[in-house]
């Protein structure tokens, strides 16, 4: 797509970024399908015990979402507008301290 605006062809770079779409859908697509018909099977590549509790399930996606919400987002704009560091900066603290925060939930302690 850079090199077709490079060029002066703006249809040209339309259509590269139509295409990624909807191959990115498709692949969307295609691994929804197989982890739904698979949805059975999958645990057992993570764990030889297939119960799953899920009031631990419950904690963990309670923490997945105040760290992405609640730390993540003002943090990202924090590093992004004013100090202008970047959004990844940012999602490298918010995933660092989401981990944090199941690894003091989970069962198996992990190292910090």
């Amino acid at each position: 797509m850079p090199n077709e605006l490079g060029a002066g062809k703006p249809k040209a770079a339309k259509r590269s970024i139509m295409a990624n779409f909807v191959k990115a859908g498709v692949l969307g697509v295609v691994f929804a399908i197989i982890t739904v018909a698979a949805k059975n099977q999958l645990p057992a590549i993570f764990t030889e015990k297939l119960e799953v509790e899920a009031e631990f399930l419950d904690g963990i996606s309670i923490i997945n979402i105040g760290c992405y919400n609640v730390v993540g987002l003002p943090i990202g704009a924090l590093l992004s507008y004013k100090f202008k560091l970047g959004i990844w900066n940012a999602l490298l603290v918010e995933e660092r301290i989401n981990y944090m925060g199941m690894a003091q939930r989970s069962p198996k302690k992990v190292p910090n």
